[in-house]
């Protein structure tokens, strides 16, 4: 939330009560997402930027974008439902994404020639994902078993 100090924008920090998952009632229409998300909040009750007859109100703030194909931005990239900071981000979010890392991984072996997907269709770039991620955890495995045996002895 932003409120207005001597002229100037400040932010508060809501705290949140809960975050919500709601079933789409339209989502068997095509072009319409199966869930919906919502975070629940409340305003502080002790910090003197906020009114008074705001302060410890709950705001209800929907997470996803109904409209993110034409919005000039995603409200997903730059909204966390769950903040940094707060006791579940660091249950949820502490290590990096699995799928971040296998990414990062693919495009740091697809340089110069090799800069483009060698799968050519939505199937076989699946096969050759899997491919990877099987080949990258077989490297993980062996690299594992190194540390162990040279541990041991």
């Amino acid at each position: 939330m932003s409120t207005i100090v001597d002229g100037r924008r400040e932010h508060v920090r809501l705290e949140r009560v809960r975050t919500q998952i709601v079933k789409n009632k339209r989502s068997r229409k095509k072009d319409c997402r199966a869930y919906r998300w919502y975070g629940h909040y409340e305003i502080p009750r002790d910090d003197a930027r906020v009114p008074t007859r705001l302060r410890g109100a709950r705001v209800v703030l929907r997470l996803d974008d109904p409209d993110c194909q034409r919005a000039p931005y995603s409200r997903a990239d730059n909204l966390h439902s769950i903040a940094p900071g707060e006791a579940d981000w660091e249950r949820l979010f502490d290590l990096r994404n699995p799928t971040e890392s296998i990414n990062w991984w693919i495009k740091s072996r697809l340089q110069g020639r090799r800069s483009r997907a060698p799968a050519v269709g939505a199937a076989r770039q699946h096969f050759w994902l899997i491919g990877v991620a099987l080949y990258n955890n077989y490297q993980a495995l062996v690299a594992h078993a190194q540390r162990t045996e040279r541990a041991a002895a």
